[in-house]
Formats: C-alpha cells, structure tokens, sequence
C-alpha cells in the first residue's frame, strides 16, 4: 500500500486514479446537495490520517453549514441529480496526490491517501 500522500514517490496506479475519482464524485455530489455531513467525512483529518470523524467532522459540517449560509447557497437536488461520475477526470501531481478535474475545468481540491488505503479530499486545501 502507498503512504498517505504517497509519499513514497511512486506513480499513483490507474486503479488509484479511478478509487480517488469515485471519492471526488462522492464529495461533490454530497457537498451540491447540502450534505455537509457525507462531504466532510470525505476530507482528510491530518490528525488520524483518515476521513473527519467525531469532534472534527462536527467543526467542519458546522464550518460548511456556516459558510453555506454566508453565501447564500441554495441546495438544489435536481442540480447533484445531472452529476454524472464521468465529469469527474483525476491525474496523478507527480508527489502522490490526486489533481481533479470537473468537466475539463480544475476542480481546485487534490485527493490524498489515507492510511486506511482510502482516498480522501485534502483538507489543507479547503481550508
């Protein structure tokens, strides 16, 4: 298995690239839904070196909720329902992470590996 961040320097495998672009669709369909709660559980705790769970999944579902409602962002289901996973296009950033794009735009949020094996949103980057 790679290192969180592979950071031993190896490419990032075309299954890993397919598992991070199943991830990026998850937290995008999640986060264009309003749900705060699925789309953080997808972002990296630098602290556990997994997906946010306890104490701060709650900061960060309360951060999205917060922010949201800053905006003034309006959830439209109907929006995440057109979302298709083939939007989604991953390619390897050459130091173990995930650049993702949606529909051939730069999504601007990278995806890392988590010592569970699993992908998850780089929260450094989001914050």
């Amino acid at each position: 298995m790679t290192p969180p961040g592979g950071s031993d320097g190896e490419p990032v495998s075309e299954e890993d690239l397919t598992a991070a672009g199943d991830r990026a669709f998850e937290f995008v369909k999640a986060a264009a839904t309003g749900d705060a709660e699925t789309a953080c559980s997808l972002a990296m705790d630098p602290t556990t070196g997994s997906g946010m769970s306890g104490s701060n999944l709650e900061s960060w579902v309360a951060g999205f909720e917060e922010s949201a409602e800053e905006a003034g962002t309006e959830f439209d289901p109907s929006v995440a329902d057109a979302l298709d996973r083939s939007m989604v296009e991953t390619s390897d950033n050459g130091d173990g992470t995930v650049a993702v794009s949606f529909m051939g735009e730069d999504a601007g949020i990278s995806m890392v590996q988590g010592e569970d094996g699993k992908w998850y949103v780089d929260s450094a980057g989001l914050i």
